[in-house]
């Protein structure tokens, strides 16, 4: 087992990276749970992009990990800001 590459990636980056990624679409979602135009809140997703990648590249995570957690933090933005727009309808 310690001899796998997937043995020498770090976890607590990456925990940090999924907690952090999750916290801004769930707050995305939240703060444009009012509004009907989705280019706010995919704008918003995309302006935290730059600075994930720039933290993830900090923290040492590889830059692959790091854009397939910020695509999956765009599933639970799609999930969570559809979930507001049939509360509120």
């Amino acid at each position: 087992m310690s001899k796998s590459p997937l043995a020498r990636i770090p976890t607590v980056p990456l925990l940090v990276m999924i907690a952090l990624t999750v916290v801004v679409a769930y707050w995305l979602a939240w703060r444009y749970r009012r509004s009907y135009d989705p280019q706010r809140l995919i704008r918003g997703y995309v302006i935290y992009a730059p600075v994930a990648l720039t933290l993830a590249l900090l923290l040492q995570v590889q830059l692959v990990l790091a854009i397939g957690i910020w695509l999956a933090g765009a599933g639970v933005l799609a999930t969570r800001s559809n979930h507001y727009f049939y509360e509120h309808r």
